[in-house]
């Protein structure tokens, strides 16, 4: 799992309240090599918010420069 990179995020990340817990929820699905790929339904069950909420914090963590959506395409 990506206890590195909750560290992290606990050492360098600028976010706040909700948002931090969100990044800190996907930081821990992450897989070296990988990346991290949960759902906004697992992130808000686990954050203890609902999917709106999840997504302004990806908003907000995107325009923060903590986190990079990617879509692959094949």
């Amino acid at each position: 799992m990506g206890y590195n990179e909750m560290d992290k995020v606990w050492d360098n990340s600028q976010a706040s309240k909700t948002d931090k817990l969100v990044l800190l929820a996907i930081a821990r699905r992450y897989k070296p090599g990988v990346g991290a790929w949960p759902s906004q339904d697992y992130l808000a069950k686990i954050c203890g918010v609902d999917g709106r909420s999840i997504r302004n914090s990806i908003r907000r963590l995107e325009a923060l420069g903590e986190l990079k959506l990617s879509l692959i395409h094949i």
